[in-house]
């Protein structure tokens, strides 16, 4: 049995109601409804007025009368049926409510509330018993037409005004009913024609929300948002300013990277950009799925010794990391760059210049800094012991060196040696001390039998104004015996 409902008009209000404790309007001006009954062979019953048909008016609805009593069984309109497809693209096979509509007309079902008399924005009130016919109000609107229905009734068919669309919708804080949830049956891409290759569902005015939790086994989950395709399609959510592609500016998904073996190859995330024309400048986060590795910024992935779990490719003029605190500095608390290695030897940073296999720069866990051409290192710096720096090449200075922070003034090539505040009273197993005392710069090496050698001090020579040239010579090396320059000469000698 089919219940068919056939509407000729072009206005808004229903053409095909169902409601509970009231008799449904339908003294509704410029319409004609067509109510019929059939069964299976047999033509039924039919219930339109003849006048009606002649000349569209005002005739009544079909009405079920409900039960004011609201535990009590209510009148039901219910349609059995035992028919399926009859055949590929049958237009009419296991259908069991027609709705037939006219192109300039809407056909809806429509859901009515009983309002407060005073405000129709809350439901009518309890305490006043039994709500009239007058009190109900529409509040969910769901159905389809093809043109809108913001024109006269002698508008022309230009495309532009078809909407061709089944929606549900409900009204806003002003009492308009708006489209909330819509699916489109024609072509998107030729709008005067009816079915498309793909549907396009969309919302208006409305949130998207989807509530996580479990079943009432208190295990199996619901509420997962799930794009689902094969491995030949990306599975993108797209962020976009129309409906049109140039409108495209955001996509974020999965790619449709091939998929291969159990390693987990293909369909890798990523995160697009695009131009204001709706072009794809780059992809500018990437995720494989086959190890976790990201690349951000675009470009290829690093492979070799260039293979890395995050991969930065910056562009001109600017930085590929910047990292910076907050407004309160942050001292010892957190540190901008913190790794965590296993080994004093563990390369903790490394730079590498063209194609050297050997980094320029390198810094490992232990401390040390390592340079070096690109193919080895050969120069280090490191801690040898507490307080103390070591290279095991050669240090240059090309201005000053300044010790114990000894000021050289406008100096170049200077060596400033602050005063000693300390000497030690023991004798260098090898090689000398050279240190600054009092303004006086001095020396003491292992071969001068622990004294010291003052380089400013002049030694008082005895005999200096003697003529006797042995005499003044034994003076003088006497003098350098005493400043520890010489210990002692052969006998004979002078």
């Amino acid at each position: 049995m089919r219940l068919n409902a056939t509407h000729y008009g072009v206005c808004c209000e229903p053409h095909v109601g169902f409601a509970l404790g009231r008799r449904l309007r339908g003294n509704m001006k410029r319409r004609t409804f067509l109510l019929s009954l059939t069964a299976a062979g047999v033509a039924g019953a039919q219930l339109a007025p003849t006048a009606a048909m002649a000349d569209p008016g005002v005739f009544d609805s079909l009405t079920l009368l409900s039960s004011t009593d609201p535990l009590a069984d209510t009148s039901r309109l219910r349609i059995t049926s035992h028919q399926k497809q009859e055949r590929s693209n049958s237009w009419n096979g296991g259908e069991s409510v027609w709705l037939d509509v006219s192109p300039r007309a809407k056909s809806m079902v429509t859901w009515r509330l009983a309002v407060d008399p005073n405000d129709w924005r809350k439901a009518y009130p309890l305490a006043l018993g039994t709500p009239p016919d007058s009190a109900y109000r529409r509040v969910v609107w769901m159905g389809a037409h093809w043109f809108a229905q913001d024109k006269a009734a002698d508008d022309t068919d230009e495309s532009t005004a078809i909407h061709g669309h089944w929606s549900v919708e409900t009204p806003d804080v002003d009492g308009s009913l708006r489209t909330r949830f819509q699916i489109f049956f024609n072509d998107q891409l030729d709008s005067t024609k009816i079915g498309s290759s793909a549907a396009l569902i969309s919302t208006n005015r409305a949130d998207f929300r989807v509530v996580r939790g479990t079943g009432l086994d208190g295990v199996t989950p619901f509420g997962r948002f799930v794009l689902q395709g094969g491995g030949a399609y990306d599975k993108m959510v797209e962020f976009s300013r129309s409906s049109a592609d140039s409108g495209t500016r955001w996509k974020i998904g999965t790619n449709a990277a091939a998929e291969s073996g159990a390693s987990g190859t293909g369909s890798d995330f990523e995160l697009q950009r695009y131009s204001n024309s709706g072009a794809l400048v780059e992809t500018s986060l990437s995720v494989r799925r086959l190890d976790g590795s990201v690349l951000v910024g675009g470009g290829a992935w690093g492979a070799g010794a260039d293979a890395a779990r995050l991969s930065v490719i910056h562009g001109q003029g600017t930085s590929g990391i910047l990292v910076r605190p907050p407004a309160a500095a942050m001292n010892d608390s957190a540190a901008a760059y913190k790794a965590v290695m296993l080994s004093d030897n563990d390369l903790v940073l490394a730079a590498h210049s063209g194609t050297g296999t050997a980094p320029r720069i390198a810094i490992r866990a232990g401390g040390s800094i390592e340079w070096g051409t690109g193919s080895k290192v050969d120069t280090r710096l490191y801690r040898s012991a507490a307080g103390r720096i070591e290279t095991d090449g050669e240090l240059s200075v090309a201005a000053n060196l300044r010790l114990g922070g000894m000021t050289v003034g406008n100096s170049k090539g200077i060596v400033g040696i602050a005063n000693t505040t300390t000497v030690s009273a023991s004798i260098p197993s090898r090689g000398v001390w050279l240190y600054a005392e009092a303004g006086v710069l001095k020396v003491r090496g292992s071969g001068s039998g622990g004294k010291t050698l003052q380089l400013a001090q002049q030694p008082a020579i005895a005999n200096a104004t003697s003529t006797n040239v042995v005499d003044r010579l034994n003076s003088v090396l006497t003098a350098l015996r005493t400043i520890g320059f010489i210990a002692s000469w052969p006998s004979g000698f002078v």
